[in-house]
Protein backbone atom coordinates (compact mmCIF):
# COMPACT_ATOMS: atom_id res chain seq x y z
CA UNK A 1 0.00 0.00 0.00
CA UNK A 2 2.91 2.47 1.01
CA UNK A 3 4.03 1.78 -2.86
CA UNK A 4 1.00 2.73 -4.99
CA UNK A 5 1.19 6.74 -3.67
CA UNK A 6 3.60 8.97 -3.88
CA UNK A 7 5.22 11.14 -1.45
CA UNK A 8 3.03 14.41 -0.45
CA UNK A 9 6.62 16.17 -1.12
CA UNK A 10 6.44 14.54 -4.99
CA UNK A 11 2.67 16.55 -5.42
CA UNK A 12 3.82 20.26 -4.10
CA UNK A 13 5.86 22.31 -6.28
CA UNK A 14 8.24 25.32 -5.20
CA UNK A 15 7.25 28.66 -6.22
CA UNK A 16 9.39 31.21 -4.98
CA UNK A 17 10.17 29.76 -2.28
CA UNK A 18 6.16 29.35 -2.06
CA UNK A 19 5.00 25.87 -2.20
CA UNK A 20 1.30 25.36 -4.18
CA UNK A 21 -0.86 22.65 -4.14
CA UNK A 22 -1.74 20.88 -8.06
CA UNK A 23 -5.47 21.81 -7.52
CA UNK A 24 -4.46 25.51 -6.99
CA UNK A 25 -2.16 25.26 -9.80
CA UNK A 26 -4.84 24.00 -12.44
CA UNK A 27 -7.31 26.52 -11.06
CA UNK A 28 -4.69 29.65 -11.93
CA UNK A 29 -4.18 27.82 -14.98
CA UNK A 30 -7.73 28.17 -16.27
CA UNK A 31 -8.07 31.73 -15.20
CA UNK A 32 -4.82 32.39 -17.32
CA UNK A 33 -6.16 30.87 -20.34
CA UNK A 34 -9.73 32.48 -20.08
CA UNK A 35 -7.81 35.94 -19.75
CA UNK A 36 -5.99 35.59 -22.44
CA UNK A 37 -8.81 33.52 -24.74
CA UNK A 38 -11.41 35.77 -26.42
CA UNK A 39 -14.72 36.43 -25.54
CA UNK A 40 -17.23 34.17 -25.68
CA UNK A 41 -20.27 36.61 -24.74
CA UNK A 42 -19.36 39.30 -27.41
CA UNK A 43 -23.46 39.11 -29.33
CA UNK A 44 -24.51 39.86 -25.83
CA UNK A 45 -22.28 42.85 -25.62
CA UNK A 46 -23.04 44.17 -28.76
CA UNK A 47 -26.53 44.44 -27.86
CA UNK A 48 -26.35 45.92 -24.89
CA UNK A 49 -24.45 48.55 -26.65
CA UNK A 50 -27.28 48.88 -29.18
CA UNK A 51 -29.20 48.82 -26.85
CA UNK A 52 -27.40 52.22 -24.81
CA UNK A 53 -27.16 54.23 -28.21
CA UNK A 54 -30.64 53.65 -29.19
CA UNK A 55 -31.56 54.87 -25.50
CA UNK A 56 -28.76 57.71 -26.54
CA UNK A 57 -30.63 59.02 -29.66
CA UNK A 58 -33.96 58.89 -27.47
CA UNK A 59 -32.70 60.84 -25.04
CA UNK A 60 -31.30 63.49 -27.45
CA UNK A 61 -34.62 63.53 -29.42
CA UNK A 62 -36.60 64.30 -26.31
CA UNK A 63 -33.95 67.23 -25.54
CA UNK A 64 -33.75 68.22 -29.10
CA UNK A 65 -36.72 67.56 -31.15
CA UNK A 66 -36.37 67.95 -35.22
CA UNK A 67 -39.03 69.35 -37.60
CA UNK A 68 -39.02 66.16 -39.61
CA UNK A 69 -39.80 63.91 -36.50
CA UNK A 70 -43.87 65.08 -36.95
CA UNK A 71 -46.12 63.59 -39.15
CA UNK A 72 -47.38 65.58 -42.38
CA UNK A 73 -50.87 66.47 -40.51
CA UNK A 74 -48.53 68.31 -37.39
CA UNK A 75 -46.45 69.70 -39.86
CA UNK A 76 -49.27 70.55 -42.21
CA UNK A 77 -51.31 72.69 -39.10
CA UNK A 78 -47.93 74.55 -38.30
CA UNK A 79 -47.49 75.35 -41.88
CA UNK A 80 -50.87 76.95 -42.08
CA UNK A 81 -49.86 79.87 -39.84
CA UNK A 82 -46.89 80.56 -42.56
CA UNK A 83 -47.20 83.12 -45.58
CA UNK A 84 -46.21 82.42 -48.90
CA UNK A 85 -42.67 83.55 -48.89
CA UNK A 86 -41.92 81.21 -45.94
CA UNK A 87 -43.52 78.62 -47.41
CA UNK A 88 -41.54 78.89 -50.82
CA UNK A 89 -38.73 78.73 -48.55
CA UNK A 90 -39.36 75.72 -46.85
CA UNK A 91 -40.24 74.18 -49.95
CA UNK A 92 -36.39 74.36 -50.73
CA UNK A 93 -34.83 73.03 -48.06
CA UNK A 94 -35.97 68.99 -48.66
CA UNK A 95 -37.89 67.30 -50.82
CA UNK A 96 -40.48 66.41 -47.56
CA UNK A 97 -40.99 69.27 -46.88
CA UNK A 98 -41.17 70.46 -50.62
CA UNK A 99 -44.40 68.10 -50.68
CA UNK A 100 -46.01 69.62 -47.66
CA UNK A 101 -45.35 72.92 -48.72
CA UNK A 102 -47.58 72.09 -51.89
CA UNK A 103 -50.59 70.99 -50.39
CA UNK A 104 -53.86 72.18 -51.66
CA UNK A 105 -54.96 73.34 -48.71
CA UNK A 106 -52.47 75.77 -47.46
CA UNK A 107 -53.13 77.54 -50.99
CA UNK A 108 -56.45 78.68 -50.83
CA UNK A 109 -56.43 82.20 -49.60
CA UNK A 110 -52.62 83.56 -50.76
CA UNK A 111 -51.92 87.03 -49.44
CA UNK A 112 -48.69 88.46 -50.57
CA UNK A 113 -49.12 91.96 -49.04
CA UNK A 114 -46.83 91.45 -46.04
CA UNK A 115 -44.21 93.40 -48.14
CA UNK A 116 -43.99 94.74 -51.53
CA UNK A 117 -43.48 91.64 -54.02
CA UNK A 118 -41.93 92.21 -57.30
CA UNK A 119 -43.56 90.76 -60.48
CA UNK A 120 -40.57 88.41 -61.42
CA UNK A 121 -40.53 87.21 -57.68
CA UNK A 122 -44.40 86.44 -58.39
CA UNK A 123 -43.77 84.40 -61.23
CA UNK A 124 -41.99 81.57 -59.11
CA UNK A 125 -45.44 81.17 -56.87
CA UNK A 126 -47.48 80.36 -59.72
CA UNK A 127 -46.48 76.74 -59.41
CA UNK A 128 -47.95 76.62 -55.57
CA UNK A 129 -51.69 78.22 -56.90
CA UNK A 130 -54.01 75.38 -57.00
CA UNK A 131 -57.56 75.44 -58.75
CA UNK A 132 -59.29 75.65 -55.46
CA UNK A 133 -57.55 79.13 -54.81
CA UNK A 134 -60.42 81.70 -53.63
CA UNK A 135 -58.16 84.52 -52.62
CA UNK A 136 -55.53 86.33 -54.39
CA UNK A 137 -53.50 89.51 -53.14
CA UNK A 138 -50.75 90.93 -53.61
CA UNK A 139 -48.63 94.49 -53.11
CA UNK A 140 -46.24 96.42 -55.12
CA UNK A 141 -43.98 98.67 -55.12
CA UNK A 142 -44.35 101.71 -57.34
CA UNK A 143 -41.02 103.69 -56.63
CA UNK A 144 -39.79 100.06 -58.77
CA UNK A 145 -39.91 101.81 -61.80
CA UNK A 146 -38.34 98.40 -63.91
CA UNK A 147 -40.63 95.93 -62.52
CA UNK A 148 -43.83 97.56 -60.93
CA UNK A 149 -45.89 96.83 -64.11
CA UNK A 150 -48.38 94.00 -63.99
CA UNK A 151 -47.66 91.87 -67.17
CA UNK A 152 -50.72 89.87 -69.24
CA UNK A 153 -49.26 86.60 -68.61
CA UNK A 154 -49.75 86.89 -65.13
CA UNK A 155 -53.38 87.50 -65.25
CA UNK A 156 -53.83 84.87 -68.02
CA UNK A 157 -51.94 82.16 -65.61
CA UNK A 158 -53.86 83.12 -62.57
CA UNK A 159 -57.74 83.07 -64.95
CA UNK A 160 -56.46 79.80 -66.12
CA UNK A 161 -54.56 78.29 -63.34
CA UNK A 162 -57.64 79.32 -60.78
CA UNK A 163 -60.54 78.48 -61.76
CA UNK A 164 -62.59 79.29 -58.73
CA UNK A 165 -60.69 82.16 -57.85
CA UNK A 166 -63.36 84.91 -55.84
CA UNK A 167 -61.35 87.23 -54.11
CA UNK A 168 -58.77 89.21 -56.45
CA UNK A 169 -57.02 92.21 -54.61
CA UNK A 170 -53.86 94.17 -56.62
CA UNK A 171 -51.86 96.91 -54.82
CA UNK A 172 -49.88 99.65 -55.84
CA UNK A 173 -49.00 97.88 -59.40
CA UNK A 174 -48.84 99.72 -62.04
CA UNK A 175 -50.98 98.32 -65.31
CA UNK A 176 -50.63 99.49 -68.85
CA UNK A 177 -54.28 100.15 -70.30
CA UNK A 178 -53.12 99.29 -73.81
CA UNK A 179 -51.59 95.87 -72.64
CA UNK A 180 -54.61 94.61 -69.93
CA UNK A 181 -58.21 95.44 -70.20
CA UNK A 182 -61.06 95.01 -67.36
CA UNK A 183 -62.09 92.21 -69.58
CA UNK A 184 -58.90 90.37 -68.97
CA UNK A 185 -59.37 89.54 -65.50
CA UNK A 186 -60.86 86.56 -63.93
CA UNK A 187 -64.88 86.72 -64.84
CA UNK A 188 -65.35 84.41 -61.82
CA UNK A 189 -64.25 87.03 -59.36
CA UNK A 190 -67.00 88.54 -57.02
CA UNK A 191 -64.32 91.38 -55.33
CA UNK A 192 -62.02 93.71 -57.27
CA UNK A 193 -59.77 95.62 -55.79
CA UNK A 194 -57.09 97.98 -57.18
CA UNK A 195 -56.18 100.25 -54.45
CA UNK A 196 -53.39 102.63 -55.11
CA UNK A 197 -52.65 101.62 -58.55
CA UNK A 198 -51.12 103.59 -61.21
CA UNK A 199 -53.24 103.35 -65.18
CA UNK A 200 -50.78 104.53 -67.95
CA UNK A 201 -52.18 104.47 -71.89
CA UNK A 202 -56.01 105.37 -70.36
CA UNK A 203 -58.54 106.15 -73.78
CA UNK A 204 -60.06 109.46 -73.64
CA UNK A 205 -63.13 108.63 -75.36
CA UNK A 206 -63.98 105.27 -73.58
CA UNK A 207 -63.94 104.25 -69.72
CA UNK A 208 -61.64 101.54 -68.58
CA UNK A 209 -64.36 100.33 -66.99
CA UNK A 210 -66.24 99.59 -70.47
CA UNK A 211 -68.44 96.38 -70.45
CA UNK A 212 -67.48 95.13 -66.93
CA UNK A 213 -71.06 94.31 -66.71
CA UNK A 214 -71.38 91.89 -68.98
CA UNK A 215 -68.04 90.56 -67.98
CA UNK A 216 -67.59 90.78 -64.55
CA UNK A 217 -71.35 90.45 -63.56
CA UNK A 218 -70.81 88.55 -60.33
CA UNK A 219 -68.65 91.34 -58.69
CA UNK A 220 -70.14 92.17 -55.47
CA UNK A 221 -67.61 94.39 -54.16
CA UNK A 222 -64.75 97.27 -56.22
CA UNK A 223 -62.34 98.70 -54.19
CA UNK A 224 -60.56 101.78 -56.02
CA UNK A 225 -59.16 103.77 -53.16
CA UNK A 226 -56.15 106.32 -54.08
CA UNK A 227 -56.76 106.09 -57.82
CA UNK A 228 -55.90 108.83 -58.90
CA UNK A 229 -56.76 107.99 -62.52
CA UNK A 230 -60.19 107.41 -61.74
CA UNK A 231 -63.18 109.99 -63.37
CA UNK A 232 -66.46 110.25 -63.22
CA UNK A 233 -67.61 109.38 -66.53
CA UNK A 234 -66.53 105.78 -65.14
CA UNK A 235 -69.62 105.50 -62.83
CA UNK A 236 -71.77 105.53 -65.72
CA UNK A 237 -70.77 101.94 -65.90
CA UNK A 238 -70.06 100.69 -62.63
CA UNK A 239 -73.52 101.80 -62.02
CA UNK A 240 -74.82 99.03 -64.00
CA UNK A 241 -73.24 96.36 -62.16
CA UNK A 242 -76.26 94.09 -61.46
CA UNK A 243 -75.08 92.76 -58.01
CA UNK A 244 -72.77 95.40 -56.83
CA UNK A 245 -73.17 96.21 -53.20
CA UNK A 246 -69.75 97.72 -51.84
CA UNK A 247 -67.94 100.47 -54.02
CA UNK A 248 -64.81 102.86 -51.77
CA UNK A 249 -64.27 105.81 -54.01
CA UNK A 250 -62.20 107.28 -51.43
CA UNK A 251 -59.21 109.71 -52.01
CA UNK A 252 -60.55 109.52 -55.61
CA UNK A 253 -59.58 113.34 -55.97
CA UNK A 254 -60.99 113.58 -59.60
CA UNK A 255 -64.34 112.73 -58.77
CA UNK A 256 -65.87 115.76 -57.71
CA UNK A 257 -64.89 117.47 -61.28
CA UNK A 258 -68.34 116.96 -62.86
CA UNK A 259 -71.87 116.47 -61.09
CA UNK A 260 -73.64 115.54 -63.86
CA UNK A 261 -72.17 112.08 -64.02
CA UNK A 262 -73.03 111.65 -60.40
CA UNK A 263 -76.46 112.68 -61.31
CA UNK A 264 -76.95 110.22 -64.42
CA UNK A 265 -75.35 107.04 -62.33
CA UNK A 266 -77.57 107.32 -59.40
CA UNK A 267 -80.68 108.29 -61.35
CA UNK A 268 -80.22 104.99 -63.88
CA UNK A 269 -78.13 103.11 -61.58
CA UNK A 270 -76.91 101.58 -58.87
CA UNK A 271 -80.15 98.98 -58.22
CA UNK A 272 -77.96 96.94 -55.43
CA UNK A 273 -75.37 99.21 -53.42
CA UNK A 274 -75.29 99.17 -49.94
CA UNK A 275 -72.00 100.52 -48.94
CA UNK A 276 -70.20 103.69 -50.34
CA UNK A 277 -67.07 105.33 -49.71
CA UNK A 278 -66.57 108.62 -50.88
CA UNK A 279 -64.08 109.93 -47.84
CA UNK A 280 -61.41 112.39 -48.83
CA UNK A 281 -62.71 113.55 -52.01
CA UNK A 282 -63.67 116.94 -53.03
CA UNK A 283 -67.66 116.00 -53.48
CA UNK A 284 -70.26 118.96 -52.28
CA UNK A 285 -73.51 118.89 -51.13
CA UNK A 286 -75.15 118.24 -54.72
CA UNK A 287 -73.09 115.41 -55.44
CA UNK A 288 -73.97 113.46 -52.46
CA UNK A 289 -77.41 114.45 -52.65
CA UNK A 290 -77.80 112.42 -55.90
CA UNK A 291 -77.28 109.33 -54.29
CA UNK A 292 -80.58 109.82 -52.37
CA UNK A 293 -82.37 108.20 -55.01
CA UNK A 294 -80.72 105.04 -54.25
CA UNK A 295 -82.62 102.59 -51.96
CA UNK A 296 -80.77 100.38 -51.23
CA UNK A 297 -78.12 102.19 -49.60
CA UNK A 298 -77.26 101.37 -45.67
CA UNK A 299 -73.96 102.76 -45.14
CA UNK A 300 -72.03 105.95 -46.98
CA UNK A 301 -68.52 107.15 -45.56
CA UNK A 302 -68.00 110.77 -46.31
CA UNK A 303 -64.95 112.98 -44.88
CA UNK A 304 -63.46 116.43 -46.02
CA UNK A 305 -59.94 115.72 -47.79
CA UNK A 306 -57.15 117.14 -45.71
CA UNK A 307 -56.41 119.92 -47.93
CA UNK A 308 -59.50 122.02 -47.30
CA UNK A 309 -60.05 121.88 -43.83
CA UNK A 310 -59.74 124.50 -41.89
CA UNK A 311 -55.90 125.12 -39.99
CA UNK A 312 -56.74 127.72 -38.06
CA UNK A 313 -56.60 127.43 -34.27
CA UNK A 314 -59.82 126.21 -32.62
CA UNK A 315 -59.38 129.72 -30.38
CA UNK A 316 -59.44 132.15 -33.11
CA UNK A 317 -62.86 133.26 -33.72
CA UNK A 318 -64.91 131.55 -36.15
CA UNK A 319 -65.99 133.65 -39.19
CA UNK A 320 -67.78 133.08 -42.16
CA UNK A 321 -66.31 131.34 -45.04
CA UNK A 322 -66.01 133.88 -47.73
CA UNK A 323 -66.52 132.55 -51.80
CA UNK A 324 -65.64 135.15 -54.17
CA UNK A 325 -68.75 135.54 -56.88
CA UNK A 326 -69.27 133.89 -59.68
CA UNK A 327 -70.09 135.89 -62.78
CA UNK A 328 -70.69 132.63 -64.89
CA UNK A 329 -71.35 128.99 -64.54
CA UNK A 330 -68.47 126.58 -64.91
CA UNK A 331 -67.98 125.00 -68.49
CA UNK A 332 -66.93 121.06 -68.50
CA UNK A 333 -66.05 119.74 -72.40
CA UNK A 334 -66.53 115.78 -72.10
CA UNK A 335 -67.55 113.71 -75.00
CA UNK A 336 -68.63 111.04 -73.33
CA UNK A 337 -70.95 113.41 -71.39
CA UNK A 338 -71.91 114.75 -74.62
CA UNK A 339 -72.61 111.41 -76.09
CA UNK A 340 -74.48 110.10 -72.61
CA UNK A 341 -76.82 113.45 -73.16
CA UNK A 342 -77.67 112.63 -76.45
CA UNK A 343 -79.18 109.08 -75.79
CA UNK A 344 -80.71 110.37 -72.40
CA UNK A 345 -82.39 113.31 -74.02
CA UNK A 346 -85.25 112.81 -71.74
CA UNK A 347 -83.37 113.60 -68.78
CA UNK A 348 -84.66 116.44 -66.35
CA UNK A 349 -82.83 117.03 -63.33
CA UNK A 350 -84.16 119.16 -60.39
CA UNK A 351 -80.31 120.07 -59.33
CA UNK A 352 -79.27 121.33 -61.82
CA UNK A 353 -79.82 122.31 -65.96
CA UNK A 354 -77.54 122.09 -68.74
CA UNK A 355 -77.32 124.46 -71.99
CA UNK A 356 -75.02 124.03 -74.98
CA UNK A 357 -73.66 126.44 -76.08
CA UNK A 358 -71.14 124.84 -78.75
CA UNK A 359 -72.05 121.82 -80.47
CA UNK A 360 -69.39 120.21 -82.69
CA UNK A 361 -68.96 116.32 -83.91
CA UNK A 362 -65.75 115.88 -81.86
CA UNK A 363 -68.08 117.13 -78.84
CA UNK A 364 -69.91 119.38 -76.85
CA UNK A 365 -69.26 122.16 -74.18
CA UNK A 366 -72.15 122.41 -71.22
CA UNK A 367 -72.76 124.90 -68.83
CA UNK A 368 -73.87 123.37 -65.68
CA UNK A 369 -76.07 125.68 -63.81
CA UNK A 370 -77.14 125.30 -60.47
CA UNK A 371 -80.79 125.81 -59.69
CA UNK A 372 -80.24 128.29 -57.27
CA UNK A 373 -78.14 130.68 -59.75
CA UNK A 374 -80.34 130.06 -62.67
Amino acid sequence: MQEEFEPIEDQVFPIHNRSICFMCKKKMKMKRSRSLSPKASSSEEDMKRIKFEENEKANDIIIHPHILDFSDDVLLNIFKYLNPKDLMAISLSCQRLAQVAQDKTLWRRVDFRATPILLNDLKEYIKFLQPITTSLAMRGDLYCENDAELSPYFLNSVKTTCTQLKELIIEEYCINADKIQITDFPSTIEKLSLEGCKMEHLRSNKSYFFKMNFHLSNLTCLILSNCEWFTPHSLLVISKMPKLKELRLNSCHRLGECVAYTSLATRFGFKTLEILDLRDTALGDSEVGCFSCTKTLTHLYLECPSNLRNTESPDSESRPLQREPLNQPPVYEDRNLAQKLSTCYKFKSRTFSFKCIESRTSGCKWHICYKTRC
